[in-house]
């Protein structure tokens, strides 16, 4: 990624956990949307994608 040269990210697809090598779960990542100053819409947007995930994996 290259911060500040996009404000989107594109989600292609999802996969299986057994695909993930578990060195990548040694660290954490997180996705949120940047400062206070953002935009509702983009607050939304994030709030769309944790359902989409959340729904992905319960329905697992």
């Amino acid at each position: 990624m290259a911060p500040g040269r996009s404000k989107t990210i594109d989600v292609s697809a999802f996969v299986d956990l057994a695909e993930i090598d578990p060195v990548s779960f040694d660290r954490s990542s997180y996705l949120a949307p940047p400062g206070k100053d953002v935009g509702k819409g983009s607050v939304r947007a994030y709030a769309l994608l944790r359902e989409a995930m959340r729904r992905a994996v319960s329905a697992a």
